[in-house]
């Protein structure tokens, strides 16, 4: 199920983002780096962000109510840019 983020999301959405990025980057960008990134410092940026507006992150969720991944959107950054909207981050839990 896909659905609106809320701010109870922070954590499982930062754990994805710190996975994906560790699992995605892992042959491009150094470990040193890839194992510093912290889970607890997304979280509370995600709490933050999530606490001012849920609009335009949605997560997808399994029917035992997992996040399982997050896409965050909203209007296109291009100016010169004939599209209304882009998608700016989609990270999806490495199992899945």
């Amino acid at each position: 199920m896909i659905r609106q983020a809320s701010i109870g999301d922070a954590e499982e959405i930062a754990k994805i983002h710190v996975l994906a990025w560790q699992i995605a980057y892992c042959e491009i960008i150094p470990e040193t780096y890839l194992q510093s990134l912290s889970q607890e410092k997304y979280t509370a940026n995600w709490q933050a962000r999530l606490s001012k507006s849920t609009k335009g992150t949605l997560v997808n969720e399994t029917k035992g109510k997992k996040i399982v991944g997050w896409v965050s959107f909203g209007s296109s950054r291009d100016k010169n840019s004939s599209m209304n909207g882009e998608i700016y981050a989609i990270y999806v839990h490495p199992e899945y």
